[in-house]
C-alpha cells in the first residue's frame, strides 16, 4: 500500500514525455489496471492509441509457442482472451485511437468481443485495422480448423485506410464504407460472386491490393483506376477461375502459386502502365495483355 502511495505522489511530478513513454512499455493487461493508481494515470493510458491484442499483451505469454495443444484448454484460453480484450475496449478512455491488431485464434464464437473492438475503433477514429485470426490450430488430436468470423458492414464516414483480414468473412451487403482504403489484404478470405467487382468498386482511393490463399467462388475480375500494385498467392489452392485484370494505372502485378506448377485458367491483363510482372509458378498459359 505504501508503494501505491509513493507512486501517487511521485507519478505528479513526471514530465508527460516520461509518462507517455513508461505507458508505450505497459502490456494491456496492466493498463486496465492503472485506475488503482491515480486519475492522472487512468487519463495517461487513454494516450495510447495504437492497440496491439495478442499473447504476449494480454497474458505476457511468448507468442503461439506458449499455446496450450489440448483442446478443453485452448478453449478456455479463447474465452479468456475475447473477455479480456472486451473488457479493455469497454474501459479504455482515450477520445481517439489511432490502430488496431489483434493476432490470436479467435473465431464466430467471439464475434461480440470482436464487433465491439472494430466499431470502437472506427468511431474513434481508426486508420488502420488488422485482424490476424489463424485459419486452422494444432491440437493434441488433430488440426483443428477455426470458424471465421464475420466482419461488419460499417455504418456512417470513417478513417479506415489500411484493411488486413485474415480468416474472415465479410458482410456483403455494401461496401461503402471501404471509400477510404488505401491498402487491403485479404488471407483467407472467401469471396463470393461479385465480391471483388463490388469491393473495387467502392475502393475509389485504393493502390494496394492483396488476395493470399483466398477461395473464389467464380471467375475474378479486378477493375480499378486507382490500383498501382496487386498481389496474388494462390498458395495450395488450384484455380480454375479465369483472371481479368483491368487496372489502368497499375505498375506491379506478382502472381505466386507454391504447390503446382502451371496456371491453367486465362489470365487478361489490360494495364498499359504495367512495368513489373513477377509469376513464381512453372507456367502460365493462356496469358494475354489488351489494349
Amino acid at each position: 500500500m505504501n508503494t501505491v502511495k509513493k507512486i501517487k505522489s511521485e507519478s505528479t511530478e513526471l514530465p508527460d514525455c516520461i509518462i507517455s513513454y513508461i505507458f508505450s512499455k505497459v502490456s494491456l493487461k496492466n493498463l486496465v489496471k492503472t485506475s488503482a493508481l491515480s486519475k492522472q494515470w487512468y487519463l495517461e493510458w487513454g494516450l495510447r492509441k495504437d492497440l496491439n491484442f495478442d499473447l504476449h499483451n494480454m497474458f505476457d505469454y511468448n507468442p503461439i509457442t506458449d499455446l496450450p495443444i489440448a483442446f478443453p484448454l485452448f478453449q478456455q484460453l479463447q474465452s479468456q482472451f475475447a473477455a479480456s480484450l472486451d473488457n479493455f475496449m469497454q474501459k479504455y478512455p482515450g477520445d481517439m485511437i489511432s490502430s488496431i491488431r489483434v493476432n490470436f485464434p479467435l473465431c464466430v464464437d467471439h464475434t461480440y468481443a470482436l464487433d465491439g473492438l472494430v466499431h470502437k475503433g472506427v468511431l474513434k477514429g481508426a486508420n488502420r485495422i488488422e485482424l490476424l485470426l489463424p485459419y486452422t490450430y494444432k491440437t493434441d488430436k488433430s488440426d483443428l480448423k477455426i470458424r471465421p468470423y464475420l466482419f461488419p458492414s460499417l455504418s456512417g464516414p470513417n478513417s479506415l485506410t489500411y484493411l488486413r483480414l485474415r480468416n474472415c468473412h465479410i458482410a456483403t451487403m455494401e461496401f461503402s464504407w471501404l471509400k477510404n482504403l488505401r491498402t487491403l489484404v485479404l488471407t483467407h478470405v472467401p469471396l463470393k460472386q461479385n465480391s471483388l467487382p463490388d469491393m473495387c468498386f467502392n475502393c475509389i482511393r485504393l493502390e494496394n491490393f492483396t488476395l493470399n490463399q483466398c477461395r473464389f467462388l467464380s471467375d475474378i475480375k479486378i477493375t480499378s483506376p486507382t490500383l498501382l500494385h496487386l498481389k496474388i498467392y494462390c498458395g495450395g489452392r488450384f484455380w480454375t477461375n479465369n483472371l481479368d485484370i483491368i487496372a489502368s494505372n497499375l505498375l506491379s502485378l506478382e502472381y505466386s502459386s507454391k504447390f503446382y506448377t502451371h496456371i491453367y485458367h486465362k489470365v487478361n491483363i489490360n494495364s498499359p502502365m504495367l512495368s513489373k510482372l513477377t509469376y513464381t509458378c512453372g507456367k502460365i498459359f493462356n496469358l494475354s495483355f489488351l489494349d
